[in-house]
């Protein structure tokens, strides 16, 4: 092991360039995911790694190592998630277009005769929509308003994509009007209310009137004049 060692520092000696022009480290960076670390031979000709030993490259391969792992697994996590998530807007998207197909027995149909191709942004647009089922039945029955959201070209073009969505969401909005209809204002009587007596009724119990209630403001006041001549006779 020891002659190993000598022959490593004697190869790496004779890589190691003058110090007059030896060149600028190069930054560290992180591993990108894939990526595989070199062999000690190009590792050592780097300006940075140079001066440092094969215990150096050691440490740094399994430093690259760790950054591998560590980014598959953050990879594997954030894929896991977004899986998940597709699947329950899935989920979410079933059960609302069962409802939905109870009451239009052609949608069925409708919606399978469409082969117009429409952006995966839209796409999603429509399935996370409270009245997706509606949005995509609408479309699939009036072409015209399905023009204006269909792909015009083969790629996603993002301006394409942004009128798309505009006008989704003006479709959107109609039809959430048109399910839950206008808002209900509450009835207003325009009956009088009936006429309090001059100077009330005696007050009896124990329990004063309400002084929030502006019918009861003088029965409460009339309580307390009761009570403090009731304590006055005794």
């Amino acid at each position: 092991e020891r002659a190993e060692r000598e022959r490593l520092a004697r190869e790496l000696a004779s890589h190691r360039a003058p110090p007059s022009v030896q060149p600028e480290p190069a930054p560290r960076r992180d591993a990108a995911p894939g990526e595989s670390f070199p062999a000690f031979e190009t590792w050592v000709q780097d300006g940075q790694n140079q001066q440092k030993s094969y215990e150096d490259y050691i440490r740094a391969a399994a430093r690259f190592e760790a950054q591998q792992i560590f980014a598959a697994e953050r990879d594997r996590i954030a894929q896991e998630a977004a899986a998940r998530e597709e699947l329950e807007q899935a989920r979410a998207f079933a059960e609302r277009a069962a409802q939905f197909r109870a009451t239009h027995a052609d949608y069925d149909a409708a919606v399978g005769a469409v082969r117009d191709p429409v952006s995966p942004l839209i796409r999603r647009a429509i399935q996370e929509s409270p009245v997706g089922a509606q949005l995509l039945y609408h479309l699939a029955t009036h072409p015209e308003d399905r023009a204006q959201v269909v792909m015009k070209t083969t790629d996603p073009d993002l301006l394409e994509d942004a009128r798309a969505l505009r006008y989704l969401g003006k479709l959107e909005a109609r039809l959430e009007a048109a399910t839950t209809g206008p808002a209900r204002t509450p009835a207003v009587t325009t009956a009088k209310p009936p006429i309090k007596p001059v100077g009330g009724s005696p007050v009896s119990g124990d329990s004063p009137p309400d002084p929030n209630s502006e019918d009861n403001a003088d029965d409460h006041i009339r309580f307390w004049n009761q009570k403090e001549q009731a304590g006055r006779r005794r």
